[in-house]
């Protein structure tokens, strides 16, 4: 196989140019890196096409690759570190097909982000969801975008197993489920028992719930903490109620 030594090269300017938000959603298309991610996916998703660094050795994944029909090319270092979002590429990149999914209000336990804006939290809170069997993750229209590279890559290959639904408007969903907000003002998450039917609400790093959605919320919820820590990272107030919701 030839190797594509040159950043002129077409493939080469058409992947790197999804490297930007609205080359992702004109073409519909994500990337994500890494041996162990790509390798995931392979069991639940086919990529439309993969980029390979010349010299790695991923022999057992190219041969799944050959053996879907799965096109893929191998560049040298120099191009290929020009296609990843890192800074330290890790060899492999795959390209991924957005799966516009619509959802569908069903009985169960839901997390909503409201605002989270870190595409680091926003990742974890999608691996840790998949971790507790969380039915769903809904994002608001302020979230991060859910298939920026870093966000992808922080779920560890879990975007690919989980239920993530994009532009969600809690009022357009809310009948049918009770509403909690994480808030400080709310009552501790130690008495609180009935999660059945449940879309708890994690507010952004710097602003929490908005004040629309508190407005609408059937019971406000806190994380009891020490009286010198008044937060909690996003993800990690997230993971709490997630394991409190599920247990």
């Amino acid at each position: 196989m030839e190797i594509i030594k040159s950043r002129q090269n077409k493939k080469a300017k058409y992947y790197r140019s999804l490297l930007q938000k609205k080359y992702r959603i004109k073409e519909n298309l994500f990337l994500a890196e890494g041996a162990v991610v790509i390798r995931e996916a392979l069991d639940f998703i086919d990529p439309k096409y993969v980029a390979i660094e010349d010299k790695k050795d991923f022999g057992e994944i190219i041969n799944l690759l050959e053996k879907k029909n799965i096109p893929y090319d191998i560049y040298d270092r120099e191009v290929f570190e020009t296609l990843s979002d890192t800074k330290t590429p890790q060899g492999i990149i795959g390209y991924f097909e957005v799966e516009n999914q619509t959802f569908e209000p069903k009985p169960g336990k839901y997390l909503y982000l409201d605002g989270v804006k870190d595409p680091g939290n926003i990742g974890t809170i999608i691996r840790t969801a998949e971790a507790f069997g969380v039915d769903g993750v809904l994002l608001s229209s302020e979230c991060a975008e859910l298939y920026s590279p870093k966000v992808v890559r922080s779920t560890m290959a879990s975007i690919f197993r989980t239920k993530v639904y994009s532009d969600i408007n809690l009022m357009d969903i809310r009948n049918g489920f009770k509403i909690v907000c994480a808030d400080l003002k709310g009552k501790s998450i130690r008495e609180k028992t009935d999660w059945d039917d449940t879309i708890v609400v994690i507010g952004s790093e710097a602003q929490g719930v908005s004040k629309g959605i508190l407005e609408i919320c059937d019971e406000a919820v806190l994380i009891p903490m020490d009286k010198n820590i008044d937060s909690l990272n996003a993800a990690v107030a997230a993971s709490l109620f997630m394991y409190e919701m599920t247990k």
